[in-house]
């Protein structure tokens, strides 16, 4: 049918029947999407249920043999921490860049860094669930082969909390060469009685040394993890804990994983 137009008082208006048609069209194609991808979602919810093989996270992080956690590590890991003094200026703590009121990050494009006004070349990655980086697809963990920060660069917490004390830009500065400065934050350290009685409930005796503060450090931030959340609780039987599309998507991402080459994934 041919468009009729009408010219009412200079303005063109045009008169298209087939507008009500497309119109009624559309809305009975998309209620026929919808009724497709109801249908697909209860396949993709059962295909997940049944083939699914990662499950949820573990409500303790895996430590290497030679940190094992213990309560009297994650204390002292939880005041090094939020703790400036291990910065050369006493003012940059691990918190200062990991922030809990931000999901353990800062929220900045990037960190600021050691020296007034200067900035990190990268932001600050959440710490919440570092413990778990480099899980595969079956759920395996290796506490000693869990890449951290952006570039993968170190391979557990311990060497990840380790750059950060002997970084210029972040908290050693450099007034001092590394071994003087890593010598003088060992003497702060072991200078307050509070810290001396710290290292000993956590190391059997108070020497303070700076493998000791990455790895009390490391230990408590093994304890910032959230196996909680709807996936877990889901694949740990709480049927209610994700919706449908939720589910549909877990599938057609955890499907796609195992299709693409690692170095895609």
């Amino acid at each position: 049918m041919a468009c009729k137009v009408k010219i009412v008082e200079g303005r063109i208006h045009n008169f298209k029947p087939q507008l009500f048609v497309m119109k009624t069209i559309s809305k009975y194609l998309a209620v026929f999407v919808l009724l497709i991808l109801s249908q697909s979602f209860n396949f993709l919810e059962n295909s997940f249920i049944s083939s699914f093989n990662i499950g949820a996270l573990t409500k303790e992080a895996p430590a290497p043999s030679n940190n094992p956690i213990t309560p009297e590590k994650v204390e002292l890991g939880k005041k090094l921490f939020f703790d400036p003094i291990l910065s050369a200026n006493n003012k940059i703590s691990c918190a200062s860049c990991h922030s809990p009121a931000k999901r353990f990050a800062d929220g900045l494009d990037r960190s600021n860094g050691f020296p007034k006004g200067i900035k990190t070349l990268r932001n600050a990655p959440t710490i919440l669930n570092a413990a778990f980086n480099g899980i595969d697809i079956d759920g395996n963990t290796d506490p000693e082969k869990s890449p951290q920060f952006w570039d993968n660069r170190a391979l557990s917490l311990e060497d990840q909390c380790m750059e950060p004390l002997l970084s210029t830009a972040e908290m050693k500065g450099n007034e001092l060469p590394e071994s003087a400065y890593i010598e003088s934050l060992e003497k702060k350290v072991t200078s307050i009685e509070e810290y001396r009685e710290l290292f000993s409930k956590a190391f059997s005796d108070s020497t303070v040394t700076i493998e000791r503060i990455t790895k009390a450090i490391a230990t408590y931030e093994r304890t910032l993890i959230t196996p909680i959340a709807p996936f877990d609780r889901y694949t740990r039987g709480d049927v209610n804990a994700m919706n449908a599309l939720q589910i549909g998507g877990g599938s057609i991402y955890i499907n796609w994983l195992r299709w693409m080459p690692p170095r895609l994934c």
